[in-house]
């Protein structure tokens, strides 16, 4: 009897070719950046084939940017598989049908408003702030929905050729309400409604939708946006099994961040627990922050994380092997689209609503800081030192652990555009195999009574995502050299604190690795932002 599996194997190809660019000049050259993806996609395609041609198997889905393979197999095959020395594990796969959620505000609460593009007017010298220019975006769907053309804010986008379904070869696709609110929130053009100007966050950026209906359709929508250059990829999918477990699409999700190097933003889920792949270590979950009271009056803050008397709106989990998600929280409730006759309805809320506010962020940033783009960790540090935690409600909100700023349900805290794109001061590098010295030491100058946020990322590699084996340490030091904060906790990839000078002087940020000895390259950023 032929059953289905995940194939995962060692090809060693991600390691030869993650440093490829680490140069500045590199840093700065989309067309080596383009190249290197290429390079990798060529490679990896090539050895899964000659993978699948020695073993005679007919591949359900071949990965074009990982070792990963999914093959109806019987048991004779499956023992024959597990001989060959390439192979690092061989799983059950089960191809589920995720469900969205349609019950899933405006942009100016997010101090990226409609118009300017960030309230923080004229930081690329124009009144138009930054709208993603050069910015390429992904976004995946479920169920094999895709946007509809004659909704009010998306003809003219459509007519500017900066949106467009790339096609999986599946069922026919669908049209709905709810890709159009998520690719509205992204490239939506002007629209009136109640005194108050509506408009993507980022409507010159490029956006490709890519609907899916089955997990391995899934992989393909993100292999697809990939081949696109997509720099970001929104995932507002849905739902597969709601149980708070990394499981295999987190681990794809995770793998293909570490070998291409693009941010992955992803909606926790509206149930109990975090739903795969918002799990994954090196992507940003966003959970649903509830700021308005109807449809067209915000509210103040702090922000509750859950819609009026529904506390199942935005999933949150923290377990002893586990990160924290979510890792940021943005606006999801009273969403609005408008139809084919201009008319608005506020009917949506949820997660799904919220991720598209932190990509559409992340396209923002991009097109300020060209060479964060290609590395997510550096990208995802920015927009969580951005993030305000005193903007959301402490009520069932819980701090975690000796953080205090990581939060149970609302992660680094509200996203806030204005606030990531002040911050200058940011820096990447990597971690070697094996390293236990000071990777970064960056000295600041406070003045009494100032704040400074710092936090540090960095990715977990495809060989270490289960193990918890990796880990790095950010570290505060006084001008004295006395060390004040220090964060050790393995399971997190997110290091962050923020500290309040008590005297005028010199203090010191290190980051350092530990028990890295069984990883290759570990690529990092951390970012700092005072108050």
């Amino acid at each position: 009897m032929e059953n289905k599996y995940y194939v995962y194997l060692d090809s060693g190809i991600c390691c030869a070719y993650h440093g490829i660019y680490l140069t500045d000049k590199v840093i700065r050259n989309n067309y080596v950046i383009n190249e290197k993806r290429r390079i990798v996609s060529a490679l990896h395609t090539e050895y899964n084939k000659n993978f699948c041609r020695e073993h005679q198997i007919n591949p359900i889905f071949l990965s074009r940017y990982c070792d990963c393979i999914i093959v109806g197999a019987d048991d004779k095959k499956v023992d024959n598989l597990k001989k060959d020395n390439r192979v690092k594990s061989i799983i059950p796969f089960t191809n589920k049908v995720p469900i969205i959620h349609q019950t899933d505000i405006i942009s100016r609460q997010i101090k990226s408003d409609s118009i300017n593009g960030s309230h923080a007017p004229g930081f690329d010298g124009t009144r138009n702030g930054y709208l993603g220019n050069s910015v390429t975006v992904g976004a995946v769907s479920a169920q094999n929905l895709t946007y509809i053309p004659t909704s009010y804010q998306l003809k003219e986008p459509i007519r500017q050729g900066k949106l467009f379904t790339l096609t999986n070869g599946e069922v026919e696709f669908k049209e709905s309400v709810h890709s159009s609110v998520v690719a509205g929130i992204l490239v939506g053009s002007t629209a009136e409604y109640g005194g108050e100007t509506y408009r993507g966050i980022v409507p010159e950026s490029v956006l490709y939708i890519a609907p899916s209906f089955s997990v391995i359709s899934m992989f393909e929508a993100v292999e697809n946006c990939l081949d696109r250059g997509a720099q970001v990829i929104n995932y507002s999918a849905g739902e597969f099994e709601a149980d708070g477990n990394y499981d295999e699409f987190d681990r794809y999700i995770d793998t293909l961040i570490y070998n291409i190097g693009f941010l992955f933003v992803s909606s926790a889920g509206n149930s109990e627990y975090v739903s795969s792949p918002a799990m994954c270590f090196n992507g940003i979950s966003v959970g649903n922050v509830q700021t308005k009271s109807n449809s067209v009056q915000g509210k103040n803050p702090p922000y509750p994380m859950f819609f009026v008397s529904e506390d199942d709106c935005s999933a949150y989990i923290q377990d002893d092997n586990l990160p924290n998600k979510p890792d940021v929280a943005a606006p999801g409730t009273f969403i609005h689209y408008v139809d084919s006759e201009g008319d608005f309805d506020f009917a949506r809320y949820g997660t799904s609503f919220s991720a598209p506010y932190v990509t559409g962020t992340a396209a923002q940033i991009i097109q300020k800081n060209p060479d964060v783009k290609i590395y997510p960790a550096l990208l995802k540090a920015i927009l969580l030192c951005g993030a305000d935690s005193m903007a959301i409600s402490t009520e069932n909100n819980n701090t975690i652990g000796k953080n205090n700023i990581l939060r149970k349900k609302s992660g680094a805290g509200f996203i806030d555009s204005a606030s990531s794109l002040t911050i200058n001061d940011y820096y990447n590098g990597e971690f070697l195999r094996n390293s236990e010295l000071i990777q970064t030491s960056i000295s600041i100058e406070l003045s009494k009574g100032e704040r400074i946020r710092t936090v540090l990322c960095y990715l977990k590699t495809p060989g270490d995502l289960s193990e918890n084996s990796e880990d790095a340490i950010l570290e505060f030091y006084l001008p004295s050299g006395r060390l004040v904060l220090s964060s050790d906790d393995k399971k997190e990839n997110v290091k962050i604190f923020e500290y309040t000078a008590e005297q005028t002087g010199v203090y010191t940020i290190s980051v350092k690795a530990a028990d890295f000895g069984t990883s290759d390259r570990i690529t990092y950023g951390v970012a700092y932002k005072k108050y």
